[in-house]
């Protein structure tokens, strides 16, 4: 069995895109809207915490309480939390 752990996903303005990061830095792009991963994913520890980004819950380092909010991943990239969502994130951390 091939398991990919999607680490976390942004949009593109050109459409129907998604870009994953997965574990090695390596990148896939997929043409499907960010939101149909969302509900597939979403019962496997994965949450959408900005219109651009949906990430594994289960890879997230640590959490930045300065600027809005942020995330750092365990490859070290930085992810925005959008403020409508900080509290239920939180609640998941």
């Amino acid at each position: 069995m091939l398991v990919i752990k999607v680490f976390t996903s942004e949009t593109s303005d050109d459409g129907p895109y998604s870009s994953f990061i997965l574990e090695g830095d390596h990148t896939l792009l997929v043409s499907k809207h960010l939101k149909e991963y969302e509900n597939l994913l979403s019962e496997h520890q994965f949450m959408r915490i900005h219109n651009g980004y949906l990430i594994n819950l289960k890879k997230v380092k640590k959490y930045i309480n300065s600027q809005g909010g942020y995330l750092i991943m365990d490859n070290d990239l930085q992810v925005n939390i959008s403020p409508k969502k900080k509290r239920m994130i939180l609640s998941r951390l």
